[in-house]
Protein backbone atom coordinates (compact mmCIF):
# COMPACT_ATOMS: atom_id res chain seq x y z
CA UNK A 1 0.00 0.00 0.00
CA UNK A 2 3.05 2.24 0.72
CA UNK A 3 4.51 1.92 -2.80
CA UNK A 4 2.00 0.56 -4.90
CA UNK A 5 2.84 -0.36 -8.87
CA UNK A 6 0.86 -1.38 -11.61
CA UNK A 7 -0.23 -0.79 -15.56
CA UNK A 8 -3.28 0.42 -16.87
CA UNK A 9 -3.94 -0.87 -20.35
CA UNK A 10 -6.38 0.77 -22.55
CA UNK A 11 -7.57 -1.44 -25.87
CA UNK A 12 -9.22 -0.23 -27.68
CA UNK A 13 -10.55 3.27 -27.50
CA UNK A 14 -13.19 4.16 -29.78
CA UNK A 15 -14.63 7.88 -29.32
CA UNK A 16 -16.94 9.96 -31.34
CA UNK A 17 -17.12 13.66 -30.99
CA UNK A 18 -18.43 16.43 -32.93
CA UNK A 19 -18.71 13.65 -35.83
CA UNK A 20 -14.89 12.84 -35.39
CA UNK A 21 -13.62 9.31 -34.65
CA UNK A 22 -10.89 8.97 -32.06
CA UNK A 23 -9.32 5.72 -31.65
CA UNK A 24 -5.44 4.22 -31.01
CA UNK A 25 -3.68 1.93 -33.11
CA UNK A 26 -2.19 -0.11 -30.41
CA UNK A 27 -2.93 -0.09 -26.64
CA UNK A 28 -2.54 2.81 -24.72
CA UNK A 29 -0.28 1.67 -21.44
CA UNK A 30 0.08 4.01 -18.09
CA UNK A 31 2.34 2.95 -15.18
CA UNK A 32 2.87 3.68 -11.98
CA UNK A 33 5.88 2.53 -9.99
CA UNK A 34 8.06 3.89 -7.08
CA UNK A 35 5.51 6.98 -6.67
CA UNK A 36 5.68 7.96 -10.44
CA UNK A 37 3.29 7.91 -13.11
CA UNK A 38 4.41 7.17 -16.84
CA UNK A 39 2.53 7.74 -20.00
CA UNK A 40 4.52 4.96 -21.75
CA UNK A 41 2.33 4.90 -24.95
CA UNK A 42 -0.46 7.14 -25.79
CA UNK A 43 -1.17 7.31 -29.71
CA UNK A 44 -4.64 8.15 -30.26
CA UNK A 45 -5.41 9.32 -34.35
CA UNK A 46 -8.65 11.28 -35.96
CA UNK A 47 -10.87 11.20 -38.38
CA UNK A 48 -13.83 12.45 -39.75
CA UNK A 49 -16.38 9.72 -38.89
CA UNK A 50 -18.93 10.38 -41.78
CA UNK A 51 -15.90 9.79 -44.45
CA UNK A 52 -16.20 6.89 -46.16
CA UNK A 53 -12.51 7.12 -47.71
CA UNK A 54 -9.79 5.33 -45.47
CA UNK A 55 -7.23 7.93 -46.49
CA UNK A 56 -4.18 8.42 -44.08
CA UNK A 57 -4.00 11.84 -45.51
CA UNK A 58 -7.43 12.76 -43.70
CA UNK A 59 -5.91 11.03 -40.28
CA UNK A 60 -4.73 13.61 -37.38
CA UNK A 61 -2.71 12.09 -35.05
CA UNK A 62 -2.31 13.08 -30.90
CA UNK A 63 0.97 11.72 -29.48
CA UNK A 64 1.28 12.21 -25.41
CA UNK A 65 4.42 10.85 -23.66
CA UNK A 66 5.29 12.15 -19.82
CA UNK A 67 5.99 11.02 -16.18
CA UNK A 68 4.40 12.97 -13.20
CA UNK A 69 6.93 12.30 -9.55
CA UNK A 70 4.73 12.23 -7.01
CA UNK A 71 7.60 12.37 -4.62
CA UNK A 72 9.10 14.73 -6.18
CA UNK A 73 6.05 16.82 -7.32
CA UNK A 74 7.78 17.60 -10.37
CA UNK A 75 6.78 16.07 -13.96
CA UNK A 76 7.35 15.86 -17.79
CA UNK A 77 4.50 16.69 -20.12
CA UNK A 78 4.66 16.46 -23.91
CA UNK A 79 1.53 16.50 -26.33
CA UNK A 80 1.99 16.38 -30.40
CA UNK A 81 -0.48 17.10 -32.27
CA UNK A 82 -0.16 16.41 -36.11
CA UNK A 83 -2.99 17.05 -39.26
CA UNK A 84 -5.85 17.66 -36.54
CA UNK A 85 -9.23 19.14 -38.30
CA UNK A 86 -10.62 22.02 -36.51
CA UNK A 87 -14.01 21.00 -36.53
CA UNK A 88 -13.10 18.31 -33.61
CA UNK A 89 -13.64 21.14 -31.28
CA UNK A 90 -16.57 22.61 -32.51
CA UNK A 91 -17.98 22.75 -29.40
CA UNK A 92 -16.11 24.48 -27.62
CA UNK A 93 -17.85 27.27 -29.67
CA UNK A 94 -21.29 26.87 -29.19
CA UNK A 95 -23.33 30.28 -27.22
CA UNK A 96 -25.19 29.50 -24.80
CA UNK A 97 -29.02 32.13 -25.14
CA UNK A 98 -28.67 34.07 -21.77
CA UNK A 99 -32.45 34.18 -21.05
CA UNK A 100 -35.86 34.13 -23.00
CA UNK A 101 -35.92 37.91 -23.23
CA UNK A 102 -32.42 37.89 -25.03
CA UNK A 103 -34.33 35.30 -27.48
CA UNK A 104 -37.38 38.21 -28.18
CA UNK A 105 -35.32 41.17 -28.67
CA UNK A 106 -33.77 39.84 -31.53
CA UNK A 107 -35.64 37.87 -33.80
CA UNK A 108 -33.25 37.18 -35.92
CA UNK A 109 -31.59 34.71 -33.45
CA UNK A 110 -34.87 33.35 -32.58
CA UNK A 111 -34.82 32.23 -36.04
CA UNK A 112 -31.93 30.10 -35.97
CA UNK A 113 -31.64 29.30 -32.19
CA UNK A 114 -31.26 25.81 -31.72
CA UNK A 115 -32.28 24.48 -28.15
CA UNK A 116 -31.19 27.37 -26.20
CA UNK A 117 -27.87 27.86 -28.56
CA UNK A 118 -26.82 30.22 -31.44
CA UNK A 119 -25.71 28.44 -34.23
CA UNK A 120 -22.10 26.40 -33.66
CA UNK A 121 -19.32 27.85 -35.83
CA UNK A 122 -18.82 25.01 -38.31
CA UNK A 123 -15.14 24.65 -39.77
CA UNK A 124 -15.26 23.03 -43.36
CA UNK A 125 -11.59 22.62 -43.69
CA UNK A 126 -8.47 22.99 -41.68
CA UNK A 127 -5.41 21.89 -40.83
CA UNK A 128 -3.62 22.70 -37.59
CA UNK A 129 -0.35 21.34 -35.84
CA UNK A 130 1.00 21.65 -32.30
CA UNK A 131 3.84 21.03 -29.84
CA UNK A 132 2.93 21.53 -26.12
CA UNK A 133 5.96 20.57 -23.69
CA UNK A 134 5.83 21.16 -20.06
CA UNK A 135 8.14 20.02 -17.27
CA UNK A 136 9.62 21.15 -13.75
CA UNK A 137 7.67 21.76 -10.57
CA UNK A 138 3.89 20.99 -10.03
CA UNK A 139 4.09 24.34 -8.43
CA UNK A 140 5.89 26.37 -10.77
CA UNK A 141 5.58 24.74 -14.55
CA UNK A 142 7.80 25.93 -17.50
CA UNK A 143 5.60 25.71 -20.63
CA UNK A 144 6.41 25.88 -24.40
CA UNK A 145 3.27 26.39 -27.02
CA UNK A 146 3.95 25.99 -30.94
CA UNK A 147 1.02 25.78 -32.88
CA UNK A 148 0.54 26.14 -36.50
CA UNK A 149 -2.61 26.41 -38.57
CA UNK A 150 -3.21 26.40 -42.62
CA UNK A 151 -6.35 26.65 -44.91
CA UNK A 152 -9.36 27.45 -41.78
CA UNK A 153 -11.84 27.66 -43.98
CA UNK A 154 -16.11 28.57 -42.32
CA UNK A 155 -19.28 29.54 -43.88
CA UNK A 156 -20.44 33.07 -43.21
CA UNK A 157 -24.31 33.55 -43.27
CA UNK A 158 -25.47 35.79 -45.61
CA UNK A 159 -28.66 38.18 -44.77
CA UNK A 160 -30.76 36.72 -47.16
CA UNK A 161 -31.63 33.86 -45.65
CA UNK A 162 -30.03 33.30 -42.08
CA UNK A 163 -31.58 30.25 -40.68
CA UNK A 164 -29.97 27.73 -43.41
CA UNK A 165 -26.31 28.04 -42.80
CA UNK A 166 -26.01 25.01 -45.38
CA UNK A 167 -27.35 26.93 -48.30
CA UNK A 168 -25.06 27.08 -50.92
CA UNK A 169 -26.70 30.07 -52.47
CA UNK A 170 -26.42 31.68 -49.55
CA UNK A 171 -23.74 30.91 -47.86
CA UNK A 172 -20.21 32.73 -48.33
CA UNK A 173 -16.48 31.19 -46.38
CA UNK A 174 -14.22 32.89 -44.92
CA UNK A 175 -10.70 31.72 -44.78
CA UNK A 176 -7.78 32.21 -42.93
CA UNK A 177 -4.52 31.19 -44.90
CA UNK A 178 -2.26 30.88 -41.84
CA UNK A 179 -2.01 31.00 -38.03
CA UNK A 180 1.08 30.58 -36.08
CA UNK A 181 1.17 30.84 -32.05
CA UNK A 182 4.26 30.81 -30.25
CA UNK A 183 4.22 31.60 -26.46
CA UNK A 184 6.03 30.35 -23.42
CA UNK A 185 5.28 30.55 -19.66
CA UNK A 186 8.47 30.47 -16.96
CA UNK A 187 9.01 32.01 -13.16
CA UNK A 188 5.57 33.99 -13.41
CA UNK A 189 5.68 35.47 -16.84
CA UNK A 190 3.62 34.20 -20.17
CA UNK A 191 5.35 35.38 -23.10
CA UNK A 192 3.89 35.27 -26.13
CA UNK A 193 6.45 35.72 -28.83
CA UNK A 194 4.28 36.00 -31.85
CA UNK A 195 0.69 35.62 -32.64
CA UNK A 196 0.09 35.77 -36.52
CA UNK A 197 -3.27 35.35 -38.57
CA UNK A 198 -2.92 35.86 -42.06
CA UNK A 199 -6.24 36.44 -43.77
CA UNK A 200 -6.55 37.71 -47.45
CA UNK A 201 -2.75 38.70 -48.14
CA UNK A 202 -3.06 40.56 -44.61
CA UNK A 203 -1.13 39.61 -41.37
CA UNK A 204 -2.36 40.44 -38.07
CA UNK A 205 0.59 40.07 -35.31
CA UNK A 206 0.04 40.35 -31.56
CA UNK A 207 3.55 39.83 -29.22
CA UNK A 208 3.82 40.88 -25.44
CA UNK A 209 4.08 39.65 -22.14
CA UNK A 210 1.58 38.79 -19.21
CA UNK A 211 2.30 38.35 -15.49
CA UNK A 212 0.67 35.47 -14.16
CA UNK A 213 1.31 32.92 -11.65
CA UNK A 214 0.45 29.27 -12.63
CA UNK A 215 0.33 26.26 -10.00
CA UNK A 216 -0.60 22.63 -10.83
CA UNK A 217 -0.76 21.15 -7.39
CA UNK A 218 -1.93 23.17 -5.58
CA UNK A 219 -4.32 24.19 -8.84
CA UNK A 220 -3.92 28.31 -9.09
CA UNK A 221 -4.12 30.72 -11.72
CA UNK A 222 -3.22 34.48 -10.36
CA UNK A 223 -2.78 37.69 -11.93
CA UNK A 224 -0.14 39.96 -9.72
CA UNK A 225 -0.76 43.89 -9.96
CA UNK A 226 2.27 43.85 -12.43
CA UNK A 227 2.60 45.70 -15.83
CA UNK A 228 1.70 44.13 -18.67
CA UNK A 229 3.48 44.22 -22.56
Amino acid sequence: IYNPRGNVVISPLNLIVNDYKIDNKGPLIISFKDRILNIDSFSLQTINSMTSADSESLKGSINIAGKINSKEKTFELNLLGEHIHPGIAEFLLERPLKSESQIKENEEINKVSNQGKLPSLKFLSGDINFKFNSKGSLESPIVAIDLKAKDIVIPVISAKDKSDPTNSDQAKKAKIDDVTFLADYYNGIFDIEEIKVRTFGNDMIINGSLPVNISILPSKVEFPEKDIN
